[in-house]
């Protein structure tokens, strides 16, 4: 196997509605702004590579396992990364469940062995889902692993544990982040925001758009955070692209993107929306996780 495989980077952010203008009776194809920079089906030895993965695992795995969908005798209808927004739990008690989380048992080439076992030939783990909670000591945020009695990187101990087995491992990254001050997910919008989408403004004021800045440059160096510990990783796995604050930076992201490929030698990429939301039918011969979700 060559060890300089080319990065797989989905950023699902470059997904943009500028793609195809929607007229009252007809369909009108413009030239994408922002995105893929190709046309057609991918036919390359890389993508091709993807397809034919197979078994994988999808591992979610964060400060939510505490209450696992249940507080003080009321369980979550939705799913328990979902759980700070359930309703059940105040912001302040979620946010402080992180001073309890140390997962002692846990054993990274343990679960690599059995997923190698089992015939899986990728992984891709949460680093930080929408809660903000980072798994990995990000040093642009204090609410992370080294800050909980564990203390110990859990991404890294992923990625060396099934890459030593064969694995190509994926970092699922959330673009949401509940924690941080600058985020926002923006106005909700409309049909009609969309049918005049380069005038929308998803924001409700100056400063929470001055914010937002803040939050754009947090992400930025998280990623870049990422490509640069944890090299043997083959991509990243974008999430919570859907936001009206998100999809108005397309420009800003394909150019995060271009960066990426900058940082990493052989690096490609390719652009779809939010992978979470397109899961196929299982096929042993293709990527559950991406089915129908890469041209």
């Amino acid at each position: 196997m060559k060890t300089m495989l080319p990065f797989i980077f989905l950023l699902c952010s470059a997904f943009c509605w500028q793609g195809i203008a929607q007229t009252s009776s007809n369909s009108t194809k413009v030239p994408l702004k922002h995105g893929a920079h190709r046309l057609g089906r991918r036919m390359d030895s890389e993508m091709q590579r993807w397809r034919d993965y197979g078994l994988g695992q999808f591992i979610h795995w964060g400060v939510y396992a505490i209450p696992g969908g249940q507080w003080k005798g009321k369980t979550s209808a939705g799913a328990a990364e979902w759980f700070r927004s359930a309703g059940l739990i105040s912001k302040e008690e979620y946010d402080a469940l992180y001073k309890q989380f140390n997962p002692k048992s846990f054993d990274a080439v343990r679960w690599a062995k059995q997923a190698k076992q089992m015939g899986a030939r990728y992984m891709i783990f949460t680093t930080k889902h929408h809660d903000g909670f980072c798994m990995w000591p990000s040093k642009y945020t204090n609410y992370t692993i080294a800050n909980t009695p564990y203390k110990k990187d859990i991404v890294k101990a992923l990625v060396d544990a099934y890459t030593a087995e064969g694995i190509d491992v994926y970092l699922y990254f959330s673009i949401i982040d509940w924690n941080h001050p600058g985020y926002t997910g923006g106005k909700p919008f409309t049909a009609n925001d969309l049918a005049n989408w380069d005038t929308f403004n998803p924001f409700l004021s100056e400063k929470e758009a001055s914010q937002y800045e803040t939050f754009k440059t947090f992400t930025r160096n998280q990623l870049i955070e990422l490509l640069t510990n944890y090299p043997a990783a083959k991509g990243l796995w974008f999430d919570g692209t859907w936001e009206g604050a998100w999809m108005k930076q397309s420009a800003w992201a394909d150019s995060l993107g271009m960066d990426g490929r900058k940082r990493r030698c052989h690096l490609w990429r390719q652009s779809f929306h939010s992978g979470e939301t397109r899961l196929g039918i299982f096929n042993a011969k293709r990527p559950r996780h991406l089915s129908g979700g890469i041209q």
